[in-house]
């Protein structure tokens, strides 16, 4: 075997090993640990749907919908928020949420789902009482006001509590 061989064989073999730890660090970071936190994961689960309404006032609402997934302490989920003027629809947009669950204090922010819609909004939330409830206080960019603003807000879970 010449030098030549010798450097294509070490060369080619040692990308090989490059790519196989990689696969092997990806399956572990995405299947392994996600698994294993969740087998030790103690705290309150809060998956589910949840619902939020908030009167703006002259005759205005906001309703937030969430369906919310959970893995140990990571929640994820979607929202379908939509503003009413008198019951009729006004504008309705779709945003993905993520977050962290520390304790009983959700933290997340959410971003639009269409990428030519320019939003933000960010929660900090408690589950309060029996988990039939969050409450807390968000903060947004207000598309109509060219503004960050901030507010409370409460959401309750739609359905029973699964025990």
């Amino acid at each position: 075997m010449s030098n030549m061989q010798s450097l294509a064989i070490g060369i080619v073999s040692g990308i090989l090993t490059s790519a196989l730890i990689y696969l092997f660090i990806s399956i572990f970071k995405s299947i392994v640990l996600p698994w294993y936190r969740q087998l030790v994961y103690r705290g309150i689960e809060i998956q589910g749907q949840w619902t939020s309404s908030t009167d703006l006032g002259d005759g205005l609402t906001e309703e937030w919908h969430v369906e919310l997934s959970q893995k140990a302490d990571c929640v994820s989920g979607s929202i379908n928020q939509i503003k009413l003027e008198d019951g009729k629809i006004l504008r309705s947009e779709s945003l993905r949420l993520s977050g962290n669950l520390k304790d009983r204090f959700l933290c997340a922010s959410a971003f639009p789902t269409q990428k030519s819609r320019l939003s933000a909004s960010s929660v900090l939330l408690e589950i309060v009482g029996d988990g039939s409830e969050m409450r807390g206080c968000q903060s947004w960019y207000d598309i109509g006001r060219k503004t960050i603003i901030s507010g409370t807000i409460s959401f309750e879970r739609v359905g029973k509590i699964k025990l």
